[in-house]
């Protein structure tokens, strides 16, 4: 039998960090958290080399972890779903993807 003063709580939160992947450029990239309701939980934006890390503890729970960066013709995205564990680090590395622009651009020409 456990005496009571040596069960501790398992902690309440962890962490989420990470690098996200691409060819290019990878500052700026907003990693956001979003809770099964759709609620934002937190967001955040990487660092020139792709990392993140979400500085405030993370309440335990299921979570779509969401990558975005707009570019020039289109943006690069990633989605993955992440379970938080009491006072664990959960490392979550994605790959971008791109996706093209479906906007297309057209030019008038008025002659005289």
């Amino acid at each position: 039998m456990l005496l009571p003063e040596l069960v501790k709580p398992l902690p309440q939160v962890g962490t989420v960090k990470g690098t996200v992947s691409y060819g290019g450029d990878l500052s700026g990239v907003t990693m956001t958290l979003v809770l099964a309701d759709g609620t934002i939980a937190a967001s955040i934006l990487t660092d020139a080399t792709g990392a993140y890390a979400f500085a405030d503890a993370v309440a335990i729970g299921d979570y779509d972890l969401r990558a975005h960066k707009d570019t020039p013709d289109g943006f690069l995205t990633a989605e993955k779903t992440i379970t938080v564990v009491g006072g664990d680090n959960t490392v979550s590395d994605l790959p971008l993807v791109r996706v093209a622009s479906s906007k297309k651009v057209t030019k008038k020409c008025l002659l005289p």
